[in-house]
């Protein structure tokens, strides 16, 4: 595959909005809603301005199509649970890696299968890394300035 046919501006650009709009829905809802809701901001997100890029960069939507059910599906038959129990009860981000990450790669079988759509899955993979990396550094962030906090608070 031509490199640039995939790190073109156009996908930067896509990348970049998108790591930005994810950034300020993480300052804006983070602490207000819970998991299940953020859960479903992230998907309308993500998989609403992807459906921007597949009509303006011509993309295939059936692959787009086919990542939007299996992670709706994924997320309703609460599938981290069914795999994993409650051990990462806790852990939001490792039990979100997991639902995207499946279904992103059930979503790559058909597409080697067929041998269409290759550009597609890449250019949503790529927002799904910037979505991840987004929320988790944001979150890193934030909770390293509350330890701060609290460790000054302490040498008091």
């Amino acid at each position: 595959m031509n490199p640039e046919l995939f790190f073109n501006a156009q996908n930067l650009l896509f990348w970049a909005v998108i790591g930005l709009v994810v950034y300020a829905e993480a300052k804006a809802y983070n602490q207000k809603y819970g998991e299940d809701r953020r859960f479903w901001i992230g998907y309308v997100t993500l998989f609403g301005l992807s459906l921007l890029m597949v009509l303006v960069a011509g993309y295939d939507f059936y692959v787009w199509l086919t990542a939007a059910v299996l992670v709706a599906v994924a997320r309703l038959v609460r599938i981290d649970r069914l795999i994993l129990g409650d051990l990462w009860d806790r852990r939001e981000n490792h039990r979100w890696t997991l639902i995207w990450g499946v279904c992103f790669l059930f979503t790559l079988v058909p597409v080697l299968w067929t041998g269409m759509g290759l550009l597609t899955w890449g250019a949503m993979f790529c927002a799904l890394g910037v979505c991840g990396a987004t929320k988790v550094a944001y979150e890193g962030i934030r909770d390293s300035r509350v330890a701060r906090k609290l460790r000054n608070g302490r040498d008091l």
